[in-house]
Parts: structure tokens; C-alpha cells; sequence
């Protein structure tokens, strides 16, 4: 292997693990605790190995009138109606796709049990907007960082 190919090869090995690390910056970037748009929940955005998932970690109506956990009632499948909604991760698999940009992942809606692609845009240190379209038909909300 003469030299040349050697300095291109490592070229390459040092841009593709400067790649990881502009990953992992923008991944922390949308990292941290975060209220919903209408003040029901807070969810947690952490990493997720190389991408970013999400768990709601509160809410504001937690229990029924006897004391027992909200649950995921409108969830399709049967089996999984009984879990407890604190608790419960609604995202996944958000990766940086631009700058304060993340996409390509999922987003699970507790209240009507539907899974979302939305993509999520960091506006400034303190809110972040989720975007999902269905056909042409857009929603957005905004949420506001906690921590």
C-alpha cells in the first residue's frame, strides 16, 4: 500500500469519526426535560446509544379519581392499554438531520393511541417545535425547556 493511499485512508477514518462527533454535539442539543404545549406533561429527552428517544416522566393528572395510574387506554393494541403513562417512551430513533434539526423518528400519541413522523426543529435554548404532516395537512406545537 504506498503512501498516498495510506494518508487518503486516513483521511477518510478521521472525517468519518469527526462525523460521529458533530452527531453526538447535535444530539445534546435537544437533550433535557421539556413541557408540552399544553402544560400536561413533561417529557425527557436523552440519547438513546446514537439517537435520541423520549419518556414522559410526568404528568399533570397522573391518577384516576381511585387512585390508579392514567394509562394507555387508546393504544390499538389490547395487550398494552394497561401500561401506565409515566413512564411510557413516546419517542424514538430522532437523528440530527441538519443543523438543530432532528428527524427520522417516531413520536407515539397517548390520547389517540396513533404513532407520528414529526420533525423536531431546536428555535432557540428554550423551545422546540414539533412538526408532523399527514397527507398536506400539518400540526406544530411548541414546547418549552425545563432543564
Amino acid at each position: 500500500m504506498g503512501w498516498l493511499h495510506k494518508a487518503l485512508r486516513a483521511c477518510a477514518i478521521a472525517a468519518g469519526l469527526a462525523m460521529i462527533g458533530l452527531t453526538a454535539q447535535a444530539n445534546d442539543a435537544v437533550v433535557g426535560l421539556w413541557l408540552t404545549k399544553d402544560g400536561e406533561s413533561r417529557v425527557k429527552l436523552e440519547r438513546c446509544g446514537e439517537v435520541i428517544c423520549g419518556t414522559i416522566v410526568w404528568l399533570k393528572k397522573a391518577q384516576n379519581d381511585d387512585g390508579s395510574p392514567i394509562v394507555d387506554s387508546n393504544n390499538d393494541d389490547k395487550a398494552l392499554r394497561t401500561r401506565p403513562i409515566v413512564g411510557l417512551q413516546i419517542m424514538s430513533g430522532f437523528r440530527a438531520t441538519e443543523p438543530r434539526v432532528w428527524g427520522d423518528g417516531e413520536i407515539y400519541n397517548p390520547e389517540d393511541g396513533r404513532t407520528y413522523e414529526p420533525t423536531l426543529t431546536l428555535l432557540n435554548d428554550e423551545q422546540l417545535e414539533l412538526e408532523a404532516c399527514i397527507l398536506f395537512f400539518c400540526q406544530s406545537q411548541v414546547w418549552q425547556r425545563l432543564e
